[in-house]
């Protein structure tokens, strides 16, 4: 899926600068994710966001 792909490589670009700003917006994309039973997706992105995982 390119939109998925895609969103790893926007959260790898967002987690090396960091900022409030970004982690709220990263926070709310995933709860969409979730919602859309994109699970795999979501916990990916997730696990990006928290663990610098990128």
């Amino acid at each position: 899926m390119a939109e998925g792909r895609l969103l790893r490589q926007l959260f790898k670009v967002g987690a090396k600068a960091g900022g409030d700003e970004f982690r709220s917006v990263a926070e709310e994309v995933i709860r969409e994710e979730r919602a859309r039973k994109h699970h795999l997706l979501a916990s990916d992105l997730a696990s990006a966001l928290s663990s610098g995982w990128f």
